[in-house]
């Protein structure tokens, strides 16, 4: 069985405004989405995994368990192994191939840094799942991420947004989601919006690649439903919004996909170091242009000392 979530995804379906993008309705065979529907891990488990970040919270927040820790088997539920098989698929060298089949020729126009940086043809690069606070060296750094994580926006008392006008890093070149929601799932909201800059303004993305609204105008939305996929390519003109999404006892689930650069030692200012934010760390603020083997050597002292702090 194909479990693809772009096998119904063709390049004739791509829209451009406000970046390229895709919107896949029944992306998967209803057989197989009914699996890992019946499958998808429960909020209890997802909220003890994610243990204290639910304290104090009354509006909807975001919890969710990444990629690599299902397939390494850190995180297990019932039958999770029809999950663990799909996300493997969707971090392999396969999936990588489907997603250039669809976006090749904009990503290579959009992030042409990649390319000559990975010093190999995006079609030839290693294909490796992300994990999380790994530090790589030169040669190993040389390769495509997948990452990505199976999530919830937690159940509410009152209407609230997860997550306002932003983008994704600018380690990533492109995003993805895969909605989730329960047949009896009646609430309003909770729908992905792309904006663009307004004409004139300048885009100043924080660190945490968020927008302020009145710097963006609106340019369409996709409704959250069931076995619908969005994907698009990164870049700082990706600006999308979460839509306030009203009290519900039923909580918001969707899988997220990204594929990103290693920004710790090769990428250490991101695709795009025009937009990237400022670094916390004073070391790279005043040594921009350090050798990348030196960056590297110092986020491994950086990791090697959290083990004992």
């Amino acid at each position: 069985m194909n479990i693809s979530v772009l096998q119904r995804a063709f390049r004739s379906q791509i829209q451009y405004d406000p970046v390229p993008h895709i919107v896949i309705k029944n992306c998967l065979p209803e057989d197989y989405f009914k699996l890992l529907e019946k499958t998808y891990i429960s909020d209890n488990q997802i909220e003890n995994f994610n243990s204290g970040s639910l304290k104090g919270q009354f509006k909807n927040i975001r919890l969710n368990i990444l990629f690599n820790d299902i397939i390494t088997e850190k995180i297990k539920w019932e039958n999770s192994e029809v999950w663990a098989e799909f996300v493997r698929y969707h971090t392999s060298e396969n999936f990588f191939k489907d997603l250039l089949k669809l976006f090749s020729p904009e990503i290579k126009t959009i992030c042409p840094i990649l390319e000559t940086k990975l010093e190999k043809k995006l079609e030839d690069v290693p294909v490796k799942c992300y994990e999380k606070n790994l530090v790589h060296d030169i040669e190993n750094s040389k390769s495509i991420f997948l990452d990505g994580d199976v999530g919830i926006n937690t159940i509410s008392d009152m209407t609230s947004s997860v997550r306002k006008h932003h983008v994704d890093g600018m380690q990533k070149f492109f995003g993805g989601l895969l909605y989730f929601k329960r047949e009896d799932d009646d609430t309003e909201g909770g729908d992905l919006e792309f904006y663009r800059l307004k004409y004139n303004e300048q885009l100043t993305v924080n660190k945490s690649v968020e927008l302020n609204k009145n710097q963006v105008e609106f340019v369409s939305k996709i409704k959250y439903e069931a076995n619908t996929a969005i994907f698009w390519v990164n870049s700082p003109g990706a600006i999308h919004n979460v839509t306030p999404r009203g009290p519900s006892k039923l909580s918001r689930r969707l899988v997220y996909f990204s594929g990103r650069v290693d920004d710790k030692t090769l990428f250490y200012k991101g695709l795009f170091p025009h937009a990237w934010p400022e670094q916390e760390y004073w070391f790279i603020r005043i040594f921009k242009d350090l050798n990348p083997v030196i960056i590297h050597k110092y986020y491994k002292i950086k990791q090697f000392l959290k083990k004992f702090f």
